[in-house]
């Protein structure tokens, strides 16, 4: 149960937090490429700075921000089982009350309107200021 809660939260965080920071990095786009997603969460989040960017912990927001052929490069490298498909489910799940098809414009949208709590699924029976938007198919 707390895994669930610790993944919620990442997605979140993601969500919100990257979408400004992509823009002001490398402009508005649907989708970005791993480096820029891997610089935008190194300038975002300083405990990524010094971490390798090899890690499955990042595939939330790749799969956020990336396209689908641009994550299977990523899935290649990073040799692992997560598909892109369900990583987004889970993220509209968590931000958007399961409404599969969501863009960076979506989640750019979220996060600028959000005061601090995103709406929730019923599984998580509330609000929690630690998430967000962004993303791109």
């Amino acid at each position: 149960m707390f895994e669930n809660f610790k993944r919620k939260r990442k997605i979140k965080k993601f969500a919100r937090k990257l979408p400004k920071t992509l823009v002001a990095l490398f402009g508005k786009n649907e989708c970005y490429s791993k480096g820029q997603v891997d610089r935008a969460l190194k300038d975002r989040f300083s405990k990524y700075s010094n971490s390798s960017m090899s890690s499955n912990e990042f595939l939330y927001a790749y799969a956020m921000f990336c396209s689908p052929l641009a994550f299977s490069d990523i899935q290649n490298e990073l040799n692992t089982s997560c598909d892109y498909a369900s990583l987004r489910e889970e993220i509209a799940l968590v931000c958007f009350n399961n409404t599969n098809d969501f863009s960076f414009t979506s989640l750019e949208a979220m996060a600028a309107n959000d005061s601090g709590g995103f709406s929730m699924g019923s599984s998580d029976g509330g609000s929690f200021s630690d998430g967000g938007g962004g993303g791109g198919e």
